[in-house]
């Protein structure tokens, strides 16, 4: 009789504190928010790009004019643009110039009347990341105008035209008990494209609501160190995109991820991370489980 005793009132125990904390096992536990990181939508259109408008006499060039559009790094960062004959080599004296805050540029050049192209490089010396070819190569003929291209003039065998390309997976995780607001993003970014000579990726938390901008720092390697050398191109006959890279961010008294709405993903100067991004390439918005959880104000962020 006092077995049975003993066991009633350890059920009545195990009632009382199971209607003290009803919570399910996966909210004790915390939870996981899936974030899934795609190409913004007209990928060309979100990249360095722009045109060159061509005055020739006959065959004879006689003066290019550059207009260069969302060139990253604003007035601090310096780019430089030459004519070349890419039959001979010959080149012509390089120009450096530096973009406005929208990243828009206008450079003339006139010292190659046999120029068969136009390079821009990120930097006084560096390799070419833009070109337009303005003359057939076997015919000679001059074209009036011809759109800039993103990508590594240099590579071999031939220059390699840069296309957005890759996706991420990416999870916000609650690390205490559901309701603790205490999050970690991280996750996995796969098959990017190899960034254009002078340039990189950096990963960013953007809320719509504020049009707030915070950089995450560098993407993370295997080794789960910063990330370098994504410009770097394989050579011919190898896969010409990127090994996987990480993000791994947690929150802080100055970063509350309750209060953005999505990450993203720029093209950037290697040398120059600005205040808030021109355009971005990749974008993942926090689902609106998520949102749901955004206080009234910002306590940091």
């Amino acid at each position: 009789m006092r077995r049975a005793n003993g066991l009633a009132l350890v059920g009545v125990l195990l009632a009382a504190t199971a209607c003290e904390d009803a919570r399910l096992p996966s909210e004790l536990q915390g939870r996981v928010y899936d974030v899934r990181l795609l190409a913004e939508p007209s990928p060309a259109t979100r990249i360095p790009g722009g045109t060159v408008a061509v005055t020739a006499a006959g065959d004879v060039v006689s003066d290019v004019t550059v207009t260069a559009v969302r060139l990253p790094g604003g007035p601090a960062a310096e780019y430089s643009a030459y004519l070349l004959d890419e039959r001979t080599g010959n080149t012509g004296a390089r120009v450096t110039f530096a973009p406005d805050e929208l990243g828009s540029a206008t450079v003339s050049l006139s010292d190659l009347g046999e120029a068969t192209t136009v390079v821009i490089a990120a930097g006084a010396q560096a390799p070419g990341a833009l070109w337009a070819r303005f003359r057939d190569l076997s015919t000679g003929a001059v074209a009036p105008s011809a759109d800039l291209v993103l990508g590594h003039f240099e590579a071999e065998p031939e220059p390699f035209p840069y296309a957005v390309a890759g996706a991420g997976r990416l999870g916000l995780y609650e690390r205490g008990e559901f309701g603790s607001n205490d999050f970690r993003l991280g996750g996995v970014i796969e098959n990017l494209a190899v960034a254009p000579p002078g340039f990189t990726y950096v990963a960013w938390l953007h809320d719509a609501e504020r049009d707030v901008w915070t950089p995450l720092g560098p993407l993370l390697d295997e080794s789960r160190n910063a990330a370098t050398g994504l410009d770097v191109l394989p050579p011919p006959g190898q896969p010409r995109h990127l090994a996987k890279l990480y993000l791994n961010v947690e929150a802080s008294a100055q970063l509350d991820f309750r209060y953005y709405t999505d990450v993203r993903l720029s093209l950037e100067r290697a040398d120059h991370t600005p205040a808030t991004p021109l355009s971005t390439v990749f974008a993942g918005t926090f689902g609106a489980q998520f949102l749901l959880r955004r206080p009234e104000e910002p306590t940091g962020g």
